[in-house]
């Protein structure tokens, strides 16, 4: 049974969560605002909920957890149980079917219309249900997950669709010559500089 489930099923309460590692995983749709003053707001919508149905496909194919929707992105785990380089794996494959999906240029052209950006990390999390007693947030807490989006937030100034930190490429980069570094970064709230990969 997938934490998750528990979760649905009432074993974890709010307050509750299981302490685990994996690889997380930041999506988000760049230029939003444009689009939906281009497209209008019912086609906008529409065209938002098969990016999300098709990105849950995606994750949930590598073995992932979609978590939640924040507006137009899409926060995603890859538990690693004691297999870190299968979830980073995993990740990495997502990132890499995500932008082969929609990454393909504009909608006139036979594209999707849609251009996102990634960030993957890896650490430990605290998974569970998080909230006030009207309102839970099943989710995922902890400095690894500030640090996926810091890292997602840098796909703009290094220009790249997917960055990744050196936690989820190092484990695999003897299997995946297709990373590539990008170098050394320092990231808002995280002291230590970080080296940063991308997918070639």
């Amino acid at each position: 049974m997938c934490i998750r489930d528990s979760v649905l099923g009432g074993e974890i309460r709010r307050g509750d969560g299981d302490v685990i590692e994996a690889a997380i995983l930041f999506c988000d749709m760049r230029d939003s605002t444009l689009l939906e003053e281009k497209l209008g707001r019912d086609d906008y919508i529409n065209l938002l909920n098969r990016f999300f149905d098709k990105l849950d496909d995606i994750i949930t194919r590598h073995e992932g957890e979609v978590l939640k929707f924040i507006g137009d992105a899409v926060l995603a785990i890859f538990p690693s149980g004691s297999y870190k380089t299968h979830a980073c794996q995993n990740a990495l494959n997502s990132a890499r079917a995500i932008v082969r999906e929609f990454c393909g240029g504009d909608a006139e052209h036979g594209g999707s219309g849609i251009d996102c950006a990634i960030g993957i990390a890896y650490g430990e999390v605290t998974y569970g249900n998080i909230g006030s007693r009207g309102r839970l947030d099943f989710t995922v807490i902890g400095p690894a997950v500030n640090t996926t989006a810091r890292i997602l937030g840098m796909s703009g100034p290094v220009g790249q669709d997917i960055v990744i930190s050196s936690k989820v490429a190092l484990p695999v980069k003897d299997q995946r010559p297709d990373l590539v570094s990008l170098g050394q970064y320092r990231l808002r709230g995280v002291t230590e500089r970080q080296e940063l990969f991308t997918l070639d």
